[in-house]
């Protein structure tokens, strides 16, 4: 079964974001485009090298374009921020008028609460964070958030990390 999404953003592909990279890059998943931004030239580089059999995939550097986080932020409807949690207030703050009305937006960052992102979007419709725990010597995922997210939203963001394990129930 092919899930299609929409267009996606995500603001740093460190070890967070490019799990969820790799999961998205599946043949089962089929986004309209997916834009990836990093501070530096070489990380924006290494994941073009390794990106380039995918069709729709632009990484971009912010040390090169200033302007990569609004390109990226255009028409996206999901955006994943997987920067550092200490970045992640200063990053909201600073994209907060250029999300789409309808973006779902979902931290990767550990310890930054819906609330605090709340505060500094708060037009945005769904804000939720992806959170990994260990359970029984595994690593596991999990999206939580404090206001449900419709079925399609969380099947959405369900299908593009996939190959993640998920905890027994």
């Amino acid at each position: 079964m092919t899930v299609s999404l929409p267009q996606i953003a995500i603001l740093g592909a460190g070890s967070m974001g490019g799990a969820i990279l790799s999961g998205l890059l599946s043949p089962e998943v089929r986004a309209d485009g997916i834009v990836v931004t990093n501070r530096t030239e070489a990380k924006a580089a290494g994941l073009r090298e390794s990106t380039a059999g995918h069709e729709g995939v632009v990484s971009l550097a912010l040390e090169s374009d200033p302007d990569a986080t609004a390109t990226a932020l255009r028409g996206a409807r999901i955006v994943l921020l997987g920067v550092k949690p200490a970045m992640v207030p200063d990053l909201l703050a600073g994209i907060r008028s250029l999300l789409e009305p309808d973006a779902l937006v979902v931290s990767l960052a550990a310890g930054v609460t819906i609330a605090t992102m709340e505060a500094l979007v708060p037009q945005v419709v769904e804000l939720l964070t992806w959170i990994v725990f260990e359970y029984a010597g595994q690593m596991f995922g999990a999206l939580i958030g404090d206001e449900p997210a419709t079925a399609d939203e969380r099947s959405a963001f369900e299908a593009a990390v996939a190959g993640q394990p998920r905890p027994p129930s």
